[in-house]
C-alpha cells in the first residue's frame, strides 16, 4: 500500500512539473512571437504612406522563422489545428505586404495576436479551464 501512494505521489509531482514547464514554455513563445507582429503593426500604422516593402518583408519572415523554432516543442502538446491557424495567419501576412496591401496586413496580424493569445489561455491551468 504505501508502495503504491509513493509511485502515485511522484507521479502526479511529475504531472504537476511537466504542466508548468509547458507553461512557461508556451507563454515565453507567445510572448516573443506578440512583440514581433506588435512591433511590425507599430511599423505600418506609422509609415502606413512610405513602408519599406523590403523591410517589412524581412521581419515578417524573422517572424516566421522565429515561430518554426517554437513550433516544433509546442507541437507536442498542443493542438495542430491551433498552431496551423497561426502559421496560415503568417503566410497572409507576407502575402499582402509583398501584394503592398498594408491595411489588409494589420488586420492579418490582428487576427494573429487573437489567435496567439487564444492558445496562452487556453492551455493555462485556471478553473475555467478545469471545469
Amino acid at each position: 500500500m504505501k508502495k503504491e501512494l509513493i509511485i502515485c505521489i511522484i507521479i502526479i509531482i511529475l504531472i504537476i512539473l511537466g504542466n508548468i514547464l509547458t507553461e512557461k514554455y508556451t507563454a515565453n513563445s507567445v510572448k516573443s512571437i506578440l512583440e514581433s507582429l506588435s512591433e511590425l503593426r507599430e511599423e505600418i500604422i506609422n509609415n502606413f504612406e512610405n513602408i519599406n516593402r523590403e523591410e517589412s518583408l524581412e521581419k515578417v519572415k524573422k517572424i516566421e522563422e522565429d515561430w518554426k523554432k517554437y513550433y516544433y516543442l509546442l507541437a507536442y502538446f498542443i493542438e495542430h489545428d491551433e498552431l496551423e491557424k497561426i502559421e496560415t495567419s503568417l503566410i497572409g501576412i507576407e502575402s499582402y505586404i509583398e501584394a503592398e496591401e498594408y491595411g489588409e496586413g494589420i488586420a492579418k496580424i490582428d487576427e494573429s495576436v487573437f489567435i496567439l493569445q487564444h492558445i496562452e489561455k487556453k492551455y493555462r491551468v485556471s478553473l475555467q479551464n478545469v471545469f
